[in-house]
């Protein structure tokens, strides 16, 4: 078996999980977003898009709020947006007097005022077919506050059981999108979301307490990712907030931010200035050469980014203690392992990391400017035949290298995220639509399935361990094809179904290959 001399313990350990019958698989949370069609929490305000003026609901802010969210005026708000099966009877409870209406469908009913509590009650009826759900509070004495609107869902806790149903299949929860990582202004501990913020949405997410709580009832180990401007303070506490709630045989996977090397994010472009900043200073003080700047900005930039992960994750291991359950990890680019020698290069991750971890999406091609045209010519049949030379070709390829730099530093390899990749990217308005329509097609084709099954045997083979799936729930469209599910009333999809085979241990495809 020639992944033994590789990788050692590590691959027997696997091995030994596969002789189980067991697969680690994860999936990635979708940002809670009042757009996503996800109803992970009974009370719907939780997901709102945030306070807005009367006259202008749909763009939040331009109102006062409190400390924690709450306007202090008359002000609306968007529930939820473009999201299907918002349909039932909503009950609503606040404190403040106010006049409420549902501006965009739907009554408010029985309303009722209790002046020595100040608690207001009502019912919010949402009749079938309704995609938009919002509320304006007017006539109010300087606002509301602790808004609550329960769904007519099931609940246990603060999750709907449809969202807790939606996850059992999965042993990891990685909350990069959930918690807002991309971006992120978060530096203080002060600035994250807390269990009192009026909306678990923008700007930083759901609180820290939450995505624990969420893993406790699931029992599913748990995917942090740091804010990168976050300071000392803030990961110390992130770290003891964490290693207190989180139940002590779950493990706890923590990683720097969220893909350093994706010029796409404001994380990576942070790091570029810096960096930038630092090679014109020896540019000027004559010990680099400007000729130079192209390859030596770059090896700047990824020294600056593992000093800092190194820093930061080193405080989760001074609060845990070193203990066996916290997993470090550093996240590369898997298409690039250069990328990730150059992260392990200078020695700064030696002893603060356990793994690594890459992205091995497939299929990002196909959409192209460059592939469009053979692509829509090709058709669904081309588009697996493409899909399944990529995973037996350059994807697999990539996650080879990965592993066998990993395995030279003694360290896992892992997967953030991971899936098909395809995305509508020509460029130009009609191939877009074009594509949009075979992707969508492509997605919820049986083949999709057996292609994931494929792919999941060659990481397998090349020693690779946890696979967390990129994403839970998403509509499908122009920005992607990312969910397992389209919506929560799904319980069964080709990739879906492919994934808890997986997870079983089971890899083996209809096709045989």
């Amino acid at each position: 078996m020639k992944i033994l001399p590789l990788l050692g313990a590590m691959a027997m350990a696997l091995l030994s999980c596969h002789a189980e019958g067991k697969f680690p698989v994860g999936i990635n949370l979708g940002q809670n977003s009042d757009y996503t069609p996800m109803f992970p929490f009974a009370d719907a305000m939780k997901n709102a898009r945030g306070w807005a003026r009367v006259d202008k609901r749909y763009e939040a802010g331009g109102v006062s709020l409190n400390p924690q969210g709450w306007p202090l005026e008359d002000a609306a708000i968007v529930i939820n947006a473009a999201v299907p099966d918002l349909a039932g009877v909503y009950q609503l409870k606040f404190r403040g007097p106010a006049s409420v209406s549902a501006p965009d469908g739907g009554k408010v009913e029985d309303y009722q005022y209790d002046s020595g509590t100040r608690i207001s009650t009502a019912r919010v009826i949402v009749p079938e077919r309704q995609t938009l759900l919002s509320l304006a509070f007017q006539q109010t004495e300087g606002g509301v506050t602790d808004v609550e609107l329960l769904r007519d869902l099931p609940a246990d806790g603060p999750f709907t059981k449809v969202f807790l149903e939606s996850l059992k299949p999965f042993g990891t929860l990685r909350f990069m999108d959930w918690m807002r990582t991309n971006g992120s202004k978060q530096v203080s501990w002060a600035d994250r979301t807390t269990m009192g913020s009026a909306v678990w949405t923008r700007p930083n997410g759901v609180p820290i307490e939450i995505c624990v709580d969420l893993c406790n009832k699931l029992h599913a180990d748990a995917w942090f990712c740091i804010p990168h401007l976050a300071d000392e303070g803030y990961i110390r506490e992130f770290a003891r907030l964490v290693k207190a709630r989180l139940d002590p045989g779950l493990k706890v996977y923590v990683e720097y931010s969220n893909e350093l090397w994706n010029f796409q994010f404001p994380q990576t472009n942070y790091f570029k200035a810096k960096a930038t900043e630092a090679f014109d200073a020896k540019v000027r003080a004559g010990e680099m050469e400007e000729s130079r700047r192209n390859q030596e900005l770059y090896a700047m930039l990824w020294d600056m980014e593992a000093l800092s992960a190194a820093k930061a994750l080193k405080i989760f291991r001074d609060e845990f203690a070193d203990n066996a359950r916290l997993i470090p990890v550093i996240g590369s680019q898997s298409a690039n392992p250069y990328v990730t020698k150059s992260y392990l290069r200078s020695g700064v991750l030696d002893g603060v990391i356990s793994a690594v971890a890459i992205a091995p999406y497939f299929g990002h091609f196909l959409g192209s400017k460059k592939d469009a045209d053979r692509t829509l010519a090709e058709g669904i049949e081309g588009v697996f035949a493409r899909l399944g030379e990529d995973i037996d070709s350059s994807n697999k390829k990539a996650i080879e290298s990965n592993a066998a730099i990993a395995a030279e530093k003694n360290l896992r390899l892992v997967a953030y995220e991971g899936g098909q990749h395809l995305t509508p990217s020509s460029g130009d308005k009609e191939r877009d639509k074009q594509l949009n329509e075979l992707f969508i097609a492509a997605n919820r084709d049986p083949r999709m399935g057996e292609i994931y099954k494929r792919s999941a045997a060659n990481w397998a083979a090349a020693g690779g361990g946890e696979f967390v799936y990129y994403s839970h729930v998403s509509a499908y469209g122009m920005s992607g094809y990312w969910g397992l599910i389209e919506n929560m009333q799904q319980t069964s999809t080709p990739k879906l179904d492919a994934v808890k085979t997986i997870a079983s241990g089971n890899f083996e495809t209809s096709d045989k290959k």
